[in-house]
């Protein structure tokens, strides 16, 4: 309030002015029956007051504390604020005192020490007296609330993104040899703004190793609950071997850490791809820039020898602007301006040893022509390092033209008839490559989500650099951005948990990735299916159904007509669904299944299994964990089809553990699934495991198959057990036997074909 500053007094008749408390200067407020209003006293006491301002000078500002505990320069005050009159009624609170001056300590590196320095003890009892010094040991407490504190602020953020976060690792050595592996995460929060924060600084074990760093991603991802989080990992040079690579994306890809298979696991840094491409371009020619440098210092360090140049570039009228300048040796760019500018003024140099008979290391006209060539590839070099020092931070978008004319132009120069134009440019090129093969699908991407080129530049590069190699390039770049979309477009679910809902009595899983099924994959039923129904569909299905009668169906053709069904009920959906993954096209059959369920068509208990069947591995591996959560979600996830699919899919991948979880908790298991389960065991080459379940499945009076059968004698003769083998013999009678008791003639009448049982012939052999 401005009366709390200014008090009112009468100045003869009618006139009332109002007077500063602080300078004691008068003011019109009142004159007559006309009121000046307080705007003018508003500003007096925001700005001009003199008192005021010089009270205001012995007012600290103290940087606040972000939201993530980075330090945040506040704007000045301006001039003055009702606080600084009334600070002396404001309560004196210790504990927000002590929680300052661990904030303090923090901002500004200040030793824990600090607290207990005399000046420090006597600069705080003057300022308040009745502050009690907090010890060290208290303050580095405080210290690690404010941590904590900050620490929770951001995870809950991070909980709460709409999007991935980015990861990247620098190497840190400090001054005893020490090494720190730095996490940060990059990430884009709900109101669209980049953030970038360090998660956590690890120090690295002596001697180094992969796991070493293995063990700082996953603890950093466990504290910050990044588990399902992550996009991309990129990594500092340091890390940048093909070993740790690897080593690293398969920890992330067996944790299911990292999405499309650790495609997005890149092992450069674009600024010291840049850095070292062209340190190893100037080590190259290392004597031709010794020579232009030693010129240039010969010019640069006397003033006298300045003049005499610039007096001859006079006389001969070279037209350059530029001037000469002393490189800095570990900074390539300041090298590039070096050689630049000398090369503009290479006539000056050619003729200043007839001026100046002291200067004596003139190049030869063949090395400023190298020299011009050098210039030419550190030129753009130096273009695409320019977007990384600009005053706004580049977007992703950014980079893909830089990098691809860097592609473009090195694969060019490799292959110049000139000499030194190839010698130079061709390491270049093979050391770019490896850095244009590892990020250029991530640039694409998000080049394509620029809406004013998305596919169409993209493709122009791409022919621009591999001509009529040119589409398989590009096929690449929309293959991963449909797998991309399809991670996004497909909810993830919940890790594996394995557990009975008491009250349905049914298998309550979630689980990860991979589902092949094998012949006997319990969809028989399913032709039954087609044949009751076939004819109240008869007339959608005519145009679908010859293209998928046999394996050489035209699907195009296929897809056409159904294409032009209004609106497909599930069982054409099915159908093509089906059709797809028998011929081989899982891709497609995900892309039409995600179609389905965005045109509110709800699958049946027919459609995950179709769709699983033709999985590939890696198909399974990017899709299956979320294909099953769906399974989970429409509630078929104790349907013993599906479940003999997971059974399958899992062994397949060979986290055979579980599968025998999802075994176990079957409550409908048939022979089907037990065939899965000993097959699965076979895979992993846990034979005894898959004889004991033979066994088991006898105790629980479930009659083997000719597959079981097979499956188990394999067991037996590669873990070399004859005895185990004569109890296979021995079922296949029993089977034989039940099956003619039952009237089944024709099942009891199948044997085991004889070109089988030469499995077991190591086994006689072993036993004489």
């Amino acid at each position: 309030m401005v009366w709390d500053h200014f008090t009112t007094e009468p100045f003869g008749d009618q006139i009332t002015r109002a007077c500063c408390n602080q300078c004691k200067k008068s003011f019109a407020y009142i004159t007559g029956s006309k009121v000046a209003g307080t705007s003018h006293l508003k500003r007096h006491i925001q700005g001009t007051c003199p008192v005021s301002r010089q009270q205001n000078q012995h007012i600290p500002s103290t940087p606040e504390l972000s939201a993530y505990g980075i330090a945040r320069r506040t704007a000045p005050p301006r001039k003055c604020y009702r606080s600084a009159f009334g600070a002396a009624s404001v309560p004196f609170d210790q504990e927000s005192c002590s929680h300052e001056i661990a904030k303090m300590i923090i901002l500004h590196e200040y030793p824990l020490h600090i607290v207990e320095h005399r000046g420090f003890i006597d600069f705080v009892r003057t300022l308040q007296p009745q502050f009690n010094m907090v010890s060290s040991s208290s303050v580095e407490g405080d210290c690690v609330g404010v941590y904590l504190k900050e620490k929770q602020g951001l995870l809950n953020v991070l909980n709460g993104l709409p999007g991935r976060v980015s990861l990247s690792m620098d190497l840190w050595t400090s001054d005893q040899g020490l090494g720190y592996v730095l996490l940060s995460g990059h990430f884009i929060d709900a109101d669209w703004k980049f953030h970038r924060r360090i998660l956590n600084v690890v120090m690295l074990p002596s001697p180094f190793s992969e796991v070493s760093c293995n063990h700082a991603v996953v603890t950093c991802l466990s504290h910050w609950s990044l588990d399902s989080k992550i996009f991309t990992v990129t990594l500092d040079e340091s890390f940048a071997n093909e070993a740790l690579s690897t080593n690293l994306g398969s920890l992330l890809l067996d944790k299911n850490l990292h999405i499309l298979n650790g495609q997005l696991l890149i092992g450069n840094c674009y600024a010291r791809v840049l850095s070292r491409l062209a340190q190893h371009a100037l080590g190259s020619t290392s004597e031709i820039v010794k020579r232009v440098r030693d010129s240039v210092m010969y010019v640069k360090t006397l003033e006298a020898h300045e003049e005499r140049f610039i007096d001859l570039k006079q006389q001969l009228q070279v037209p350059s602007t530029k001037s000469l300048i002393i490189d800095d040796q570990t900074k390539w760019d300041t090298t590039y301006h070096m050689l630049a500018a000398a090369w503009d003024l290479k006539e000056v140099f050619s003729c200043l040893d007839t001026s100046d008979p002291n200067y004596k290391q003139t190049p030869s006209m063949d090395e400023w022509d190298r020299v011009e060539t050098l210039c030419i590839y550190l030129k753009i070099l130096f273009n695409a390092a320019k977007i990384l020092i600009a005053p706004t931070y580049p977007t992703a978008n950014t980079f893909f033209h830089k990098v691809w004319e860097i592609q473009l132009e090195l694969a060019r120069a490799a292959r110049s008839p000139d000499t030194f134009t190839s010698n130079l440019t061709k390491p270049l090129q093979e050391m770019f490559d490896i850095y244009w093969k590892d990020c250029y699908l991530v640039l694409a991407i998000a080049l394509v989500m620029d809406p004013r080129y998305k596919m169409k530049l993209v493709e122009f590069s791409l022919s621009r650099i591999y001509c009529d190699d040119a589409d398989t390039w590009i096929k690449s770049v929309d293959d991963f951005l449909r797998r991309l979309f399809l991670e996004y477009d497909v909810p993830l679910l919940p890790p594996p948990t394995f557990g009975v809902d008491e009250e349905e009595g049914v298998l309550n899983a979630e689980v990860p990735q991979d589902i092949l099924l094998s012949a006997g994959d319990g969809l028989m039923d399913f032709d039954v299916y087609l044949s009751e129904i076939m004819t109240k569909y008869k007339d959608l299905v005519h145009s679908v159904r010859p293209a998928m009668q046999h394996e050489s169906g035209d699907m195009k053709y296929a897809r056409q007509v159904f294409e032009t069904i209004p609106q497909p009920n599930v069982f054409l959906w099915n159908t093509m669904i089906r059709r797809y993954s028998k011929t081989n096209s899982s891709r497609l059959a995900v892309s039409l299944y995600v179609e389905m369920l965005r045109k509110n068509v709800k699958p049946d208990n027919y459609t995950h299994p179709f769709l699983i069947k033709g999985f590939s591995h890696s198909v399974a591996l990017e899709f299956g964990k979320r294909i099953h959560a769906h399974i989970h979600k429409f509630g078929f996830s104790s349907h013993v089809i599906m479940q003999n699919a997971l059974i399958h899919m899992y062994c397949l991948c060979g986290q055979i553990d579980i599968a025998r979880g999802i075994f176990d908790m079957s409550l409908k298991a048939d022979v089907i699934t037990w065939n899965a389960m000993i097959s699965g065991y076979n895979r992993s080459k846990r034979f005894d495991e898959s004889k004991k379940l033979f066994n088991l499945m006898g105790e629980k009076r479930v009659l083997p198959t000719l597959v079981t059968l097979v499956s188990v004698l394999s067991a037996c003769s590669k873990s070399k057990d004859l005895d185990a083998a004569k109890q296979v013999h021995h079922s296949d009678d029993q089977r034989r036997q039940t099956h003619g008791s039952k009237g089944r003639l024709a099942e009891g009448k199948r044997k085991i074909s004889p070109n089988l049982w030469t499995l077991a012939i190591p086994l006689h052999e072993d036993h004489a």
